[in-house]
């Protein structure tokens, strides 16, 4: 299963205390341009890479393409309710 629009805000790939995530942000320049944000960042949340998308699906190919090989990791689906939901 890969990243899609349909689970990007709950998936993760892991690797190791690396994990790759899309986020959601606006454009410095104009704020009601919408951003997809590819993120690359550790078990300290120290940012290691960033790419901006302008669409989901663009930014849900490349976190497939470029981290696809590593485990997959729902973060809805890791505790045992909302309030141990790790997505929030």
């Amino acid at each position: 299963m890969a990243i899609s629009p349909l689970n990007w805000n709950t998936n993760t790939y892991k690797s190791s205390n690396l994990k790759a995530f899309i986020s959601i942000g606006a454009s410095p320049s104009d704020p009601e341009e919408v951003l997809y944000l590819v993120n690359l960042t550790d078990d300290e949340h120290r940012e290691y890479f960033q790419e901006e998308f302008s669409s989901l699906d663009q930014a849900c190919s490349f976190i497939n393409e470029r981290w696809g090989d590593w485990e997959q990791s729902d973060l809805a689906n890791s505790g045992s309710g909302c309030g141990t939901c790790e997505a929030h």
